[in-house]
């Protein structure tokens, strides 16, 4: 939905928030989106944002998006997307999120293949695949429902022809562990090709 601020006039501000579904399957994926323009900052659930973005969030119950705009003459209002959850997610089950994203460009890595590993990965794949996903035009790549446990998680980038595992500042794999009903996001990774 997009929203103009009452009064009129070019400094009033202008602000579109919505998801691209309202009605979702339990353990199911939305994108919720806001741009906004003319505003003085942007709070989505309560923390400071960038004034144009995503979050890629999966949900097992029914939920109310919150995005809070502070506009150019110091008035604040506050915009709602209801997200209705349908049925129950399998006992034992969790979410596992993340976004990619080139180093070099910080544009998205859309159309990468991305795998949850139940074993270390190389840099030909993972030897125990448990899920599978491609990345979306956004980066952005979800595991729901997956077994709760704890996974690697590896992608073949587009054009680059090898797997690059994801890994902590020191360079050493990651495990991620994933708890029933709970949402575990990875966060945006910068991702290039991995030397040959």
């Amino acid at each position: 939905m997009i929203f103009n601020k009452e009064g009129g006039g070019p400094g009033t501000g202008t602000v579109a928030f919505y998801a691209d579904r309202t009605t979702i399957n339990a353990g199911e994926c939305i994108t919720v989106t806001w741009s906004t323009a003319n505003v003085q900052a942007v709070f989505y659930e309560g923390q400071g944002v960038p004034g144009n973005s995503s979050r890629l969030v999966c949900l097992a119950a029914s939920y109310t998006f919150r995005l809070r705009v502070l506009f150019l003459d110091s008035s604040e209002q506050e915009y709602t997307i209801p997200v209705t959850v349908n049925g129950v997610m399998p006992a034992g089950t969790g979410m596992l999120t993340g976004r990619l994203i080139w180093q070099t460009t910080g544009v998205p890595a859309a159309g990468a293949t991305v795998v949850a590993c139940g074993a270390l990965p190389s840099s030909f794949g993972c030897p125990f695949p448990v899920a599978s996903s491609v990345t979306n035009i956004n980066g952005d790549f979800y595991f729901s429902p997956i077994p709760a446990g704890g996974y690697y998680v590896t992608a073949l980038l587009p054009l680059c022809g090898r797997w690059y595992t994801l890994v902590d500042g020191l360079g050493i794999p990651q495990f991620f562990p994933v708890s029933p009903f709970i949402q575990t996001d990875t966060g945006a990774r910068a991702v290039n090709c991995p030397l040959f």
